[in-house]
């Protein structure tokens, strides 16, 4: 019974940040996703983390958010990915206090491409998570019902 438990714990972990943002950003609650994407962050998933950042930068410009894409990004070896989102924060966000952090993190990724090439890119995620329980029929047979 204990490694079902462990499962269910490990099979919600690893997709509950993703299934919790796209429900808030489809509900319009940015600080649900916002949370999400910094649960993501702090578990090191950070494509994840990246792409719910860069949703709620898409649904409502914010500086704060789109920095904090660009470090996922770094974070999860797409340094080119990162590069894009620093090297446009200037244009984007005129006079914002941030602006110099990002001159300076523009020169960093360049630094790190030239050296050890731009990373992967972030795979994007599916557009939508499945919603399904597990039913225990028997304390040894688990079974998986959708619906």
């Amino acid at each position: 019974m204990r490694w079902i438990a462990s499962w269910v714990s490990w099979a919600l972990g690893a997709s509950g940040a993703l299934c919790l943002a796209s429900v808030a950003s489809a509900t319009g609650n940015p600080d649900a996703a916002l949370r999400a994407a910094d649960s993501a962050m702090s578990r090191e998933r950070f494509c994840d983390a990246a792409f719910l950042y860069r949703r709620l930068d898409e649904l409502e410009p914010d500086a704060t958010a789109a920095l904090r894409a660009a470090e996922a990004l770094s974070q999860g070896g797409d340094r080119a990915g990162a590069l894009a989102i620093v090297t446009a924060f200037p244009a984007r966000f005129p006079g914002h206090p941030q602006s110099a952090t990002a001159a300076k993190r523009v020169e960093l990724l360049q630094a790190a491409i030239a050296k050890v090439g731009p990373g992967d890119p972030c795979p994007i995620p599916p557009p939508q998570c499945g919603l399904s329980l597990i039913h225990i029929s028997e304390p040894t047979r688990p079974r998986l019902i959708s619906y």
